[in-house]
């Protein structure tokens, strides 16, 4: 287990104005002082595919597949605050992506369906494009962080050019995640 490598196929949210925006976003949503981990946006990306544990001999097969999509650069328009499962049950804050939303989903059917041959089990969930910002950890201001994502529901975030497709390890620490990309399409 030592050796194994937890990895995920990735988007990242890289330009400094979006960036900027994410973080003011973040920062209206934290007024409310809910009990919610809140992504660093300097690290905010959107998952294709989770693959869990790897082995570093799985990374090759892999990055071929990441290959094989035939990734082509394209815009992605980021708006509108909302949330997983619903609002009377906020588990996860997202940011909608509107543009380039049929682009990411046509990416995630063929990495999940390459990446089937290679025996990661295929999501079961539909695709929904979003960038996860927080996640909740508790009941406390659950009520306030729900009407301040109603006031938010309409943010503009601005356009996001998505250049390559990445290969990312995650390594979990007690101040968040660091990611380190593996391979990049």
């Amino acid at each position: 287990m030592r050796n194994k490598i937890r990895a995920f196929l990735a988007v990242e949210i890289t330009d400094p104005v979006i960036v900027k925006k994410l973080e003011d976003a973040e920062k209206k949503l934290m007024s409310v002082q809910a009990a919610v981990k809140w992504v660093d946006p300097k690290i905010v990306h959107i998952t294709l595919k989770f693959l869990e544990d790897i082995l570093p001999a799985q990374i090759d097969p892999i990055f071929d597949v990441m290959k094989d999509v035939g990734f082509k650069p394209f815009d992605i328009h980021i708006s509108n605050v909302g949330c997983f499962p619903n609002m009377n049950r906020p588990r996860v804050v997202w940011l909608g992506i509107e543009e380039g939303k049929e682009e990411l989903e046509a990416l995630y059917s063929q990495l999940n369906l390459k990446l089937k041959a290679l025996g990661f089990r295929p999501e079961e969930r539909r695709f929904r494009a979003h960038i996860t910002i927080g996640r909740v950890k508790g009941k406390k201001g659950i009520h306030e962080l729900a009407g301040q994502i109603s006031r938010m529901k309409d943010v503009e975030i601005g356009v996001q050019r998505i250049e390559s497709l990445k290969l990312k390890k995650s390594t979990l620490t007690p101040k968040g995640p660091i990611y380190e990309t593996l391979r990049e399409v």
